[in-house]
């Protein structure tokens, strides 16, 4: 952690956090040994984190299988952060006209550390076997979004990212070269969107543009239509839901440039 006060820092609730952030992924319910695996924090520390959890409502335990899992309580604390957010507020009506017209499923996200993660999603008319929803979390480098928003950061950022990573390939396709990495994100820059092809998942295409709001008309977002190449081709996506996401974009953008005045 650079630049920390450490006179200021406090450890205990840093582990606590690492508790509650590691779980994620397919297991639902881990045992105390794997939490101290997945957090490495030590026996000692994770007990006393774990049952601080527990006992303030964060962590529920099954008496039977001793092993813990997320209570529902967490969950507020997310609909606490989207209610005093609005962005996904003045999104979602544009996002529902863009999923509406072209039937393809339509996501927002936003930044947190190396990650992203979806803060809306309107689903598409088309089924899909890609389990995604609100508070998923991805990868930074291996998603268009991502990428998008990597891309419209302040150079020496992006490249600090890219340089610290560690890359994983989640499909063929997903970019784990950090030199020629850097320089896709300076063409997705010049060009104002990303055009992902199956980067984090087999037959999905993804098209991501900045949203733009805040301070000083900061990327505040990423906007991105996910569409399987079952029922599109690279040239039909680039031809038509480019500019339609593009568009999208830039009228959430002006939407929020529009309240911040009005604010």
């Amino acid at each position: 952690m650079n630049n920390v006060d450490h006179n200021l820092f406090v450890a205990s609730l840093a582990k606590g956090l690492q508790v509650l952030e590691c779980f994620k992924g397919a297991q639902k319910e881990l045992s105390l040994t794997e939490i101290v695996k997945r957090t490495d924090i030590g026996i000692g520390a994770a007990q006393r984190a774990v049952f601080t959890l527990q006992t303030t409502g964060y962590l529920l335990k099954d008496e039977h299988s001793k092993l813990y899992r997320l209570a529902p309580k967490v969950l507020a604390l997310s609909r606490s952060y989207l209610s005093a957010s609005n962005i996904a507020d003045i999104a979602v009506p544009y996002m529902r006209e863009l999923s509406d017209v072209w039937g393809e499923t339509v996501n927002l996200s936003e930044a947190t550390d190396d990650n992203i993660v979806v803060i809306a999603r309107i689903p598409g008319r088309q089924v899909l076997t890609i389990n995604v929803g609100i508070g998923t979390v991805y990868p930074m480098l291996s998603t268009a979004p991502g990428l998008i928003l990597l891309a419209f950061q302040h150079f020496d950022e992006a490249e600090a990212i890219i340089s610290r990573a560690e890359l994983h390939s989640f499909t063929q396709h997903t970019p784990t070269n950090k030199v020629q990495l850097l320089d896709w994100v300076k063409a997705m820059r010049a060009d104002g969107h990303a055009v992902g092809n199956q980067l984090m998942h087999e037959g999905e295409l993804s098209i991501a543009a900045p949203v733009f709001g805040g301070n000083a008309g900061k990327t505040c977002a990423a906007l991105n239509l996910s569409a399987p190449l079952s029922r599109w081709t690279i040239e039909d996506a680039r031809e038509k839901l480019v500019p339609a996401v593009v568009q999208t974009a830039k009228k959430i953008s002006q939407a929020m440039a529009a309240q911040n005045l009005n604010n």
